[in-house]
């Protein structure tokens, strides 16, 4: 079973989804048990409209009548009383239809909380949030029972006064929604969302014969790459996680009163990119990752997030788009793994213009191998940057093929390597001699890599001044 502070990949899950945080009970649920703050702060907001008709009601019991007389009105015609009447009639019915849908948000909450398994922090916590959206719930009818009241016992124009309370009412019921939306906006930005991961289920029926075969109309396969799809719904998305014909059948049941699952273990988590403490991008990121869009990815996330991510989870982040420059430059952080990625990436992104890449030193040879074999055929790339890792004479070799093979390379920077004279006569050599010299490749950039000065100016002098050493004292920021 995976640790939370586990670094979580896919291969750890059964299924992973983002639910944008859309103000509706199940969604502010979810939102209470992943965020502490939020599970402060949301209940809060919840209670303020309570207190506000708590304050009135003492208002009513003890100053109102010291003020005004109250008593039962008497109407003019009984159609005064029918036109009351279908107002609060009308009114109650249109809130009717969304309390009826809260409940059933709330009661699909305490489901999900009633198979949790693991984790009764979690279990705690969906609970204290569906009992405080009961409260949300409870503020409409009781605001229609005060506005019957005040509208029967303490008017002198009935119908003014109905429809001035329900205005008033309808504000005060209203107003911590918007302080909720207001206060998630400056929690989590614009465009946070909640990732949800399903990291084990254990079924009550034969997952395979009963779930998949009989009842679903679907296969596992596509509910997990549907619920990783930006395009579905809050409404979409559950279903695929509760609902047995459509879904992982989470709180669903059988024909004959089994439930589909008896328990699973689930993990609520917040996904703000601009936010994300570098610990949780090393643990979670993986699962982020996997249900976030194209458009995020390119507009939400750094180059240092980038980074970062590509080194403990190179497979996801590399089938991501890419554009322009690619700039995997954490000290001493990749390896033979990361370099297959890096050609994937290179190979995969027409716009991708050139990547920089620092290797773990005792991988860095074999890394370039890689790398070699992979860009020997790009024809879209033209910068290639390699520093600080330690690559050696035999790795130069490597590169030596690849730009043998690649006509296409304009620029290389292979600083901070420690590879002597020897890889650097070989790298001029590479650019110099034979019928397959790199003749149109234009610079080479070189420093820090214990070169003399007898060999560095004849590598200039053989490569017309193509292979350009940089002195080391404007570089001592790379080894510092």
């Amino acid at each position: 079973m995976p640790m939370p502070n586990k670094q979580l990949s896919l291969d750890d899950v059964v299924a992973v989804t983002q639910l944008e945080i859309d103000n509706t009970p199940l969604s502010t649920i979810i939102l209470m048990a992943a965020d502490p703050l939020a599970g402060i702060c949301v209940p809060f907001f919840h209670l303020l409209p309570h207190l506000i008709m708590i304050l009135f009601v003492i208002w009513l019991c003890y100053t109102a009548p010291k003020q005004a007389e109250i008593s039962f009105y008497q109407a003019d015609s009984h159609l005064e009383w029918i036109n009351i009447f279908v107002i609060f009639m009308v009114n109650m019915m249109r809130k009717s239809f969304a309390i009826y849908g809260h409940w059933c948000e709330i009661q699909e909450a305490l489901a999900i909380s009633s198979k949790v398994h693991n984790d009764p922090a979690l279990v705690t916590k969906i609970r204290r949030g569906a009992f405080y959206e009961f409260l949300n719930l409870m503020q409409d009818p009781i605001a229609f029972s005060l506005s019957v009241y005040v509208a029967v016992y303490m008017s002198d124009n009935l119908f003014l006064n109905v429809l001035l309370n329900i205005v008033a009412l309808e504000f005060i019921t209203e107003v911590d929604e918007e302080i909720c939306q207001a206060f998630t906006l400056w929690r989590f930005g614009e465009d946070a969302k909640i990732s949800v991961s399903i990291i084990d289920i254990t079924y009550n029926v034969d997952e395979g014969l009963e779930l998949w075969h009989q009842c679903s109309n679907t296969s596992k396969k596509n509910v997990v790459r549907d619920l990783r799809s930006s395009d579905n719904s809050n409404l979409v998305l559950w279903e695929l996680l509760t609902s047995k014909f459509q879904g992982l059948g989470l709180t669903d049941s059988m024909d004959d009163g089994r439930e589909v699952a008896s328990s699973f273990q689930i993990q609520f988590d917040i996904v703000s990119w601009e936010n994300i403490p570098e610990e949780t991008l090393i643990s979670k990121g993986g699962l982020f990752l996997a249900a976030t869009e194209d458009e995020v990815w390119k507009q939400q996330i750094s180059k240092d997030q980038r980074a970062v991510l590509f080194k403990y989870f190179p497979e996801i982040v590399s089938e991501l788009p890419w554009t322009g420059s690619v700039k995997l430059d954490l000290k001493n952080s990749y390896g033979v793994r990361h370099a297959r990625s890096v050609v994937h990436i290179a190979n995969k992104n027409e716009d991708v213009g050139s990547i920089t890449c620092e290797f773990v030193h005792n991988e860095t040879d074999a890394a370039v191998a890689v790398l070699r074999d992979g860009l020997m055929k790009n024809t879209t790339l033209q910068t290639v940057s390699i520093q600080r890792s330690g690559l050696t004479a035999n790795g130069v070799k490597d590169i030596a093929l690849l730009l043998r093979g690649n006509s296409k390379l304009g620029l290389m920077w292979l600083l901070a390597n420690n590879f002597g004279d020897a890889g650097a006569i070989i790298l001029a050599d590479a650019l110099s001699e034979g019928s397959d010299a790199n003749t149109t490749m234009h610079r080479m950039m070189l420093g820090l890599n214990n070169v003399s000065n007898e060999c560095r100016d004849k590598c200039i002098q053989k490569t017309n001044g193509r292979m350009v050493f940089i002195p080391d004292e404007h570089l001592q920021s790379l080894v510092d």
